[in-house]
């Protein structure tokens, strides 16, 4: 893999990373998710919603969802390793 690919893709990484947090996050939930991801450089939500997938096997909404859903059923706010968690006892069931 040429440098500049490498560099490209490990950037990617690091925003998909960023704004999984800030999906988690109770103080993004009003956050469109067209906002975030221009917020986090890519070219169009649906740009943003494809490398999201790829890269955590779920859509962006379905993470604010699983979530949502954590946050109503323990009162407390997700932490990253619990939603993968969550994530990989979906895959696996």
């Amino acid at each position: 893999m040429a440098a500049a690919a490498w560099l490209t893709s490990d950037d990617e990484s690091q925003r998909l990373n960023l704004a999984f947090r800030q999906l988690i996050s109770p103080s993004a939930e009003d956050t469109r998710l067209i906002d975030l991801a221009v917020g986090m450089r890519f070219s169009s939500d649906s740009t943003f919603i494809r490398a999201f997938r790829r890269k955590f096997g779920l859509t962006p909404g379905e993470l604010r969802e699983l979530a949502d859903n954590w946050l109503r059923e323990t009162g407390a706010v997700p932490t990253i390793g619990t939603v993968l968690h969550q994530l990989a006892r979906r895959r696996t069931s």
